[in-house]
């Protein structure tokens, strides 16, 4: 029998890709190499997130080996530059949005639902 307690437990295995398409839908475009295009104007933690977003995507995707970014790349591939990157992925992971594995940021799956309304304008 399943306890109603157990509905409250989220796994990070699981990804609402309804959810992330519409956090993701007029705000980036992906080429077939992988590369990601942010349109619109963006803060550089919005630029990081949508970006750390878009690597989801590449990961659910099997498009890239690991979903974790480290500073250089989110730079190289948002066109922030690196200490920008860095100061803001730790401001990030300070509210706990994105998570820090061995120098590289992701967003957990159950981040999503808090996201919808930070990246609304854009």
């Amino acid at each position: 029998m399943e306890d109603n307690l157990d509905k409250l437990f989220v796994s990070n295995e699981d990804l609402k890709k309804d959810l992330l398409f519409e956090l993701l839908k007029d705000k980036i475009k992906i080429t077939e190499d992988g590369e990601v295009i942010i349109l619109g104007k963006f803060d550089p933690s919005e630029k990081i997130i949508l970006y750390c977003l878009a690597k989801k995507v590449l990961f659910a995707k099997n498009k890239v080996n690991d979903e974790p970014s480290g500073p250089a790349e989110i730079s190289k591939k948002t066109g922030l530059p690196n200490g920008t990157s860095k100061v803001y992925a730790r401001k990030l992971e300070e509210e706990r949005i994105l998570v820090n594995k061995g120098g590289k940021y992701y967003i957990p799956n159950f981040m999503l639902h808090n996201l919808k309304e930070r990246l609304k304008n854009g």
